[in-house]
């Protein structure tokens, strides 16, 4: 065969296919811009933008409005000391004794806080307490001195920067301290 015939049969074939290929780039288009087109589930820029001033609202590090705590905490301190005993008759020391003592304190303690606003706190401390000295040998049961705080945040909490917070403790002599 001759090499013009077989080119120009390609040439033909190739021309012929030419319009077929191009339609199916167009309906290929057309689809592709019925896929990429907004459906009605999708977010749109309103819903966006909506999303962005909600978690731009102020936010506080306190308890939210109307939300209850309440913690448990236990402590406990060890005081020890040694207390000379002398009795000094005519200028000289007739008596020395050495007396050790040793107070043991055990505190159990109770905070309730309630939100009372989302920049405003307030709560109540309740210790029970219990006191054990060792050289009078003396125990006691009680209650601590109750106390009530209040905490106060002006200005919203922003992450990276410093927040404001005043607080306030009134303690009462309720107890034993």
């Amino acid at each position: 065969m001759n090499r013009w015939f077989v080119r120009g049969v390609i040439l033909v074939s190739a021309v012929g296919l030419m319009p077929a290929t191009l339609m199916a780039q167009d309906g290929n288009v057309d689809q592709a811009r019925e896929a990429l087109a907004r459906q009605e589930g999708d977010a749109d820029a309103t819903k966006q933008l909506e999303e962005v001033f909600q978690a731009a609202e102020k936010n506080y590090s306190l308890q939210k409005k109307g939300t209850h705590s309440l913690n448990y905490s236990f402590d406990y301190s060890y005081t020890g000391d040694q207390r000379l005993d002398l009795e000094i008759s005519d200028g000289s020391v007739r008596n020395l004794d050495v007396v050790p003592s040793a107070t043991h304190n055990f505190t159990n303690a109770f905070s309730y806080d309630y939100g009372l606003l989302d920049n405003l706190t307030v709560g109540t401390r309740i210790p029970l307490v219990v006191k054990y000295d060792t050289e009078d040998e003396l125990n006691v049961y009680d209650f601590g001195d109750i106390s009530l705080t209040g905490r106060w945040q002006p200005f919203a909490y922003v992450p990276g920067k410093m927040s404001t917070t005043f607080f306030g403790t009134l303690n009462t002599k309720t107890g034993v301290s």
